[in-house]
């Protein structure tokens, strides 16, 4: 499951603090993306600003995918629409040419 939270608030940003312990910043109305629930499951502090009606928890479809989890996989390199393409740097001596010097710090 996963999570949406939304400020109630007319005026002022929030702070919503997560159980990961980690912060959600708010500005009035704004809505979070998707967390795991595991993020507001049992926080005391959540629970509290849901009581005092500064904040919505909504329940959404799945948890967004988890960091362990492999990266989708790419397109192998040399397809259509590869169009890199290697760039070498001169070996030219830079005096006299100004515009070609190396910049100083």
């Amino acid at each position: 499951m996963a999570v949406r939270l939304t400020s109630l608030l007319v005026s002022g940003p929030i702070a919503v603090p997560l159980s990961s312990g980690g912060n959600v910043h708010l500005l009035p109305g704004q809505t979070s993306d998707v967390l795991p629930d595991v993020e507001v499951a049992g926080n005391a502090k959540v629970d509290k600003l849901v009581r005092r009606n500064m904040l919505r928890v909504e329940t959404v479809g799945d948890a967004p995918d988890a960091p362990d989890k492999p990266p989708p996989a790419r397109p192998a390199a040399g397809g259509k629409g590869d169009e890199r393409t290697e760039t070498t740097e001169s070996t030219e001596s830079t005096e006299g040419n100004p515009s070609r010097r190396p910049r100083s710090r």
